[in-house]
């Protein structure tokens, strides 16, 4: 497998003639097939930090979050006082919340240790809600 990606976005992504620019980074991977043999490539650092910063944003966001606001669904009925309420907070504030700090802090540092630049581009800092003009004509 062969894979490659830049920091800088084709000039007009939807031209298929737009300019490329030269890759930041490559490289390949062997995926023994139908062998049965495993062969283990090891990974960089900060190949090894961005699979933590996935793992703790993805227990963070799918997980820990979720459990926090169905927990209050279920037990505020039921359970009397305050205590649903702290433990939802608990579970929503900092529990999640220093694993999403976590998680940041992971991707800011790959980007930091391989000299990469933060929010280089207009697609990295776009509003996902912007509106595009279409051409009625």
């Amino acid at each position: 497998m062969i894979w490659a990606y830049s920091q800088i976005a084709p000039s007009t992504p939807s031209n298929p003639g737009s300019t490329i620019t030269q890759h930041d980074d490559q490289g390949t991977i062997q995926l023994p097939l139908g062998n049965g043999t495993t062969v283990e490539v090891p990974l960089t650092d900060s190949q090894m930090m961005l699979r933590a910063h996935a793992i703790i944003m993805s227990l963070a966001f799918l997980l820990i979050l979720p459990f926090g606001a169905i927990f209050v669904r279920i037990t505020r009925t039921w359970i009397p006082g305050r205590f649903w309420f702290a433990t939802h907070w608990i579970f929503q504030w900092p529990f999640a919340g220093l694993l999403i700090a976590i998680g940041f802090g992971l991707a800011v540092r790959v980007i930091q240790k391989d000299g990469k630049k933060h929010f280089s581009t207009t697609h990295k800092v776009r509003n996902r809600f912007t509106l595009y003009n279409v051409d009625d004509g």
